[in-house]
């Protein structure tokens, strides 16, 4: 050891390729569906942002989507599809060939009290889509009460 403090080393997540090939696929595919609207990528986030309930969704998160760069979170399908006037499931198709694994060894399901009435749900179950957003639906109707 040389005595000085060092920052911890970032770990650079690596695809595997059967995933960074579905996460290309997906990013083609919603690349197409924007430009068949005729948008740009910041006019598509402005949109997207009307569905999100801070308001707020960057023209870098559509282009590291389109990029196949990284997956989108639950609440970013939600808001895309409804911006592209679709449902989640046909936006998200491009994943849906093959199982998505983790490394993740963890509980599939966790519960913390964060004190007073208030409680941290953490999920990591494999889901059909329709049940997956209903799910992500109601926890986003409760969320911050």
């Amino acid at each position: 050891m040389d005595g000085l403090i060092h920052p911890p080393r970032k770990r650079i997540a690596r695809l595997a390729p059967d995933r960074a090939l579905r996460l290309k696929k997906l990013g083609e595919s919603l690349g197409k569906r924007i430009r068949d609207k005729d948008l740009n990528q910041s006019q598509f986030a402005e949109i997207a942002a009307v569905h999100m309930k801070n308001g707020r969704f960057g023209r870098d998160l559509v282009s590291n989507y389109i990029n196949g760069r990284s997956q989108p979170e639950p609440l970013h399908q939600v808001a895309m599809a409804k911006a592209l006037g679709i449902s989640v499931e046909e936006l998200m198709a491009p994943l849906s060939t093959g199982v998505v694994h983790t490394d993740d060894t963890s509980s599939p399901i966790d519960l913390q009290s964060v004190g007073g009435d208030r409680a941290r749900l953490r999920i990591n179950v494999e889901l059909p889509m329709a049940v997956a957003v209903q799910i992500l639906t109601l926890l986003s109707q409760g969320a911050g009460k």
